[in-house]
Formats: C-alpha cells, sequence, structure tokens
C-alpha cells in the first residue's frame, strides 16, 4: 500500500464517522477500552457483527456504547456495513464467550477439560496482576517526549511495504487462551515484580504499538528473572524479556528492538503457525506416550532412545522454518521501532550481540532450536536491510540516559 492510499484512508475514516453514526465490529476479537490508547484498562472483548453507537472520535480511536457499555475502540476493528450473520454466527463460535475480558478469559482457560490441566498449569491470577498497567497517561505522555522529534527516520517503511506472505495457521487455535495459558506457566521461573521498572518496559512497548498498523493490541511485557539473554513472546500478546537481555543492551533502542522483535513474533503469529505445523508431531508424541506407559520397564531407555530420535529428526526438519520466523521479526522491529522515534540501527546492535557472544559462547544456544551460524546469517540480512531502507540516526534516539537509571535498577 502507497503513502498516499493510507493518507486517503486516513482521510476518509477522518471524514465520514460522526458522532451518532452506527457501525460494526469486524474482527474475531475487538477490544473495548477506558480510554483511546492500548495501554487504557480493557473493558471486555467484543464479537465480530457487535452493532455500536458512536459518541466521539479521538483521531484513531472512537467512543462508542456497546452493550449498556461505554468505552473506546480501534478505527480498524470497525466497519459501517452490517457484516453478513451467518458469518459472525461462525466467528463468534470460534470464541469461549460472546463477551470475554481477560479475567474471563482466565476462568475459561481454568474451566477448560481435565485433561488440558497438565497443559496449562500456571498462577494464571498472579499473571493477570503483573500484566495490569498501573502507569497514568500523564507519565506516558512524558515518556514519548524524549523520542519526539529527533528521529529522520519515522515512516519511511511500514508493515504493508515488508510485502509479507499472509500467515498460514489453523483459525481454530484459542489464540488468547493458548497464550494466557503459557504465560501463566513461564512466570513459574520467576519474573522481576518491580513496578518502575515494568512499567519501563511496557511504556517502550505501549509507544511502538502506538506508532504501528496494530496500535490497539493488547500487549504485556514482563521480565524474566533469568540471566541468560532471551525473550519469549506467547500467542495473544504477553512478553518475557529476560533480565539478562536488559543487562546486555546498550541503549533503549537495543532494548526497544528486542520488544518489537518479540511483538513481530505475536503479530505475524508465529507461535499459532508453529502449532500448526506440530499438529501431526504432537499426535505422534501423544501416541508415544500410550505406547511407554504399556512397555516394561526394562525397555526404558530404548524407548527414550527412540523419542529422542524422532524428535531431534523433526528438529532438524523445522530449522529453516523456524529461522524464517526470526529474521521476520528482525525486519519488522526495524519497522516498528523506527516509526516510535528510536534508532532503526537498534536491531542490529541487538543481532550482533547474539552474533558475537554465539563465536565466544556457543552453549547459550539451544541446539533444538537456532544453530550458532543462524546468528550471523541473522544479523547480516538485519543488517543489510537496514542500511539499504534508513540513514544513520540521531544519537538522541537512543534514549541512553533514561535506559541507564532504569537498567542499574535491574543490577
Amino acid at each position: 500500500m502507497s503513502g498516499l492510499q493510507k493518507l486517503l484512508i486516513l482521510i476518509l475514516f477522518s471524514t465520514f464517522v460522526f458522532a451518532g453514526d452506527v457501525t460494526y465490529t469486524k474482527r474475531n476479537n475487538n477490544y473495548l477500552r477506558e480510554g483511546p490508547a492500548s495501554y487504557f484498562a480493557l473493558i471486555e472483548i467484543v464479537p465480530a457483527a457487535t452493532k455500536l453507537e458512536v459518541i466521539e472520535k479521538n483521531q484513531n480511536w472512537l467512543k462508542v456504547k456497546c452493550n449498556n457499555k461505554t468505552g473506546w475502540i480501534a478505527g480498524n476493528c470497525i466497519s459501517d456495513r452490517e457484516p453478513d450473520k451467518s458469518m459472525a454466527e461462525k466467528l463468534i463460535k470460534t470464541w469461549s464467550s460472546t463477551k470475554a475480558s481477560k479475567t474471563g478469559i482466565a476462568a475459561a482457560i481454568k474451566g477448560f477439560d481435565k485433561k488440558s490441566d497438565k497443559d496449562l498449569a500456571g498462577d494464571v491470577d498472579l499473571l493477570l496482576e503483573l500484566t495490569a498497567n498501573t502507569f497514568t497517561d500523564k507519565q506516558f505522555s512524558e515518556f514519548k517526549k524524549e523520542l519526539a522529534g529527533k528521529s529522520k527516520n519515522k515512516n519511511r517503511n511500514h508493515l504493508d511495504d515488508l510485502d509479507l506472505e499472509i500467515p498460514d495457521y489453523d483459525p481454530s487455535i484459542k489464540e488468547l487462551q493458548v497464550g494466557t495459558g503459557v504465560a501463566s506457566r513461564l512466570l513459574s521461573a520467576g519474573v522481576i515484580n518491580d513496578r518502575e521498572i515494568n512499567n519501563y518496559v511496557n511504556m517502550i512497548c505501549d509507544a511502538v504499538v502506538e506508532s504501528s498498523q496494530m496500535y490497539d493490541w493488547d500487549f504485556s511485557v514482563l521480565i524474566a528473572d533469568d540471566e541468560k539473554i532471551n525473550g519469549y513472546a506467547c500467542p495473544g500478546g504477553y512478553i518475557f524479556i529476560t533480565k539478562g537481555a536488559i543487562l546486555k543492551c546498550a541503549d533503549e533502542a537495543e532494548l526497544a528492538a528486542i520488544i518489537a522483535h518479540e511483538m513481530a513474533h505475536v503479530v505475524r503469529r508465529h507461535g499459532l503457525q508453529e502449532m500448526t505445523q506440530r499438529k501431526v508431531q504432537i499426535k505422534a508424541d501423544d501416541a508415544f506416550a500410550e505406547l511407554q506407559e504399556d512397555v516394561q520397564a526394562d525397555t526404558d531407555s530404548i524407548s527414550a532412545e527412540l523419542e529422542n530420535l524422532m524428535v531431534n529428526s523433526y528438529e532438524k526438519i523445522m530449522h529453516e522454518r523456524l529461522l524464517g520466523y526470526e529474521t521476520e521479526a528482525d525486519l519488522i522491529s526495524s519497522v516498528f521501532i523506527a516509526n516510535a522515534g528510536y534508532d532503526p540501527y537498534g536491531i542490529v546492535r541487538a543481532t550482533k550481540i547474539l552474533y558475537q557472544l554465539s563465536s565466544e559462547q556457543k552453549d547459550i544456544f539451544d541446539d533444538d532450536y537456532l544453530a550458532p551460524n543462524d546468528s550471523q546469517i541473522r544479523y547480516e540480512k538485519i543488517n543489510k536491510f537496514v542500511n539499504d531502507e534508513y540513514v544513520k540516526d540521531n544519537p538522541e534516539t537512543r534514549s541512553l540516559q533514561r535506559f541507564i537509571k532504569f537498567r542499574d535498577l535491574l543490577k
């Protein structure tokens, strides 16, 4: 989509949505919030084809009345045409509830069939508590001032310009439920529960989100209490960045790049794509587990060898696909952080750190996921892209001093 096309769409949206108009939700899940930004508290998640009464408009957000509740919804979630009822009913059936807040999602997870308990064990209540935003609109406005007007690279590229393929995944997978279940389990490894540092990383995330086409998406960042350099992205928007990864960053632009990289995994639904791809393996694993229950104890070692052989063979087959997810997330990260006002070379420096570490400490990588030389491939690809698409930016776009202040809280 060209810049002119995007401008025309914005003009049309600005011109033809008025107070008193009736509009409809068009996505499967649409977020109704207490204010016109993604960091405001969630009132409920509204299904497709829900009728909305427009009260007022604020840039890309609409204040609406919905199901006797009033809240704000993003403009990219609505349509002025009433959707086809049969299609709407089909979409609603894929959702566990016609209206569900995060608390409702948590209840749905706990109410799953008992067979799923082992897969979704975790403290969902603690997850919801830790991911509730505690910074104010005023604090966020002050946070963004440091980035305002300093970058030479804003809006040089957008997600549409990357010409990415449409994600191929099974739409029946319940994204938010799966993500909440996985994230609640990751908490068991330990997270940093410090309001000041948690607000900091989440304001970085929201600054990036606000400047993207996904400005209404619901992301939450948690800091894993782990010295290793790593990050995790759960379906639905839960992001974990390790303490070690933050301490290894040299400035805020690099940290923003890592967060944006994990956001890209969620936006492109890499987790759901991989779950879809692994359906055969998952079924095979289940069948193998049942077989193991029937074999005698003296054959356990043979069963373990066969299981390892099966898993390792699959890992080799999917290796190229997993590397593809990473290089794609790097590209998107550069676009996201540049448009937020950060130095796009932040992602180049972040991948270079991994490349250098892979040469020095090969054991920091999981051989079942990415091989050490993959970090070199990632670095070379993103370095070429950023050098082709962007210019060297103002040093102030790295927000070094602010980063040092918050990084020192983790030491």
